[in-house]
């Protein structure tokens, strides 16, 4: 088995210094972005789409669900960190809510559950979610030769790549820290050999570069 990790395509807030929303679309490069991301991966996959019910995950692999003539899974596991009731708000509400922390406890630690959105998560919480998902997909699928797309969110793969690669969680940002800026829509593929983990690329945006 094999997993297609989609980050979510360019989103409406982009550049906004703010927590997009649930129901936040994708602007139009995010648009360009998705219908290149379909052209590239409809002849390559052959299993399932889920998806973070957000729309700009889901906007990301509509196209491509479309080509495959399959239906996009909504899958709440692998939504972004609930920041409960900072969603929507400006990143700055959010840093003065919190002082430093917000950039000690995410930034280098964010293992710790010191770190706690009212009415959301730890991002330890969300790491065990996704990482519960992906299990059951192994017991699944994992025998398989299936390509499952997994479209979520940077703070979901880059968690999801430090369990696979037995990294510990802080190292999170590692992952998206290997781009700058942080690309949107670029793809992660890893394989379940049946026994571990092995990543095959990380964060190809090839298919990007005609957006």
């Amino acid at each position: 088995m094999r997993i297609l990790f989609v980050r979510n395509a360019e989103h409406a807030n982009h550049g906004k210094g703010k927590w997009p929303e649930k129901v936040t679309a994708l602007s139009a490069v995010g648009a360009q972005q998705a219908a290149a991301l379909a052209g590239v991966l409809a002849n390559g996959v052959n299993g399932r789409i889920l998806s973070s019910p957000t729309e700009r995950a889901l906007a990301t692999v509509r196209h491509l669900a479309e080509r495959m003539n399959c239906q996009v899974e909504h899958d709440a596991a692998f939504a972004p960190l609930n920041v409960g009731g900072h969603v929507g708000k400006p990143y700055e509400e959010t840093r003065k809510a919190f002082g430093d922390i917000i950039f000690t406890e995410i930034l280098t630690n964010p293992s710790a559950d010191r770190l706690y959105f009212d009415g959301g998560e730890t991002l330890s919480e969300m790491a065990e979610r996704a990482w519960a998902r992906v299990l059951e997909l192994v017991d699944q699928d994992g025998e398989s030769n299936k390509v499952i797309v997994i479209c979520s969110h940077e703070e979901v793969i880059g968690a999801l790549l430090c369990k696979m690669a037995g990294m510990p969680l802080p190292n999170l940002w590692w992952w998206g820290g290997r781009f700058t800026p942080p690309l949107y829509a670029n793809v992660s593929e890893v394989l379940w050999t049946g026994a571990n983990w092995r990543l095959v690329s990380f964060g190809n945006i090839s298919h990007l570069h005609a957006v």
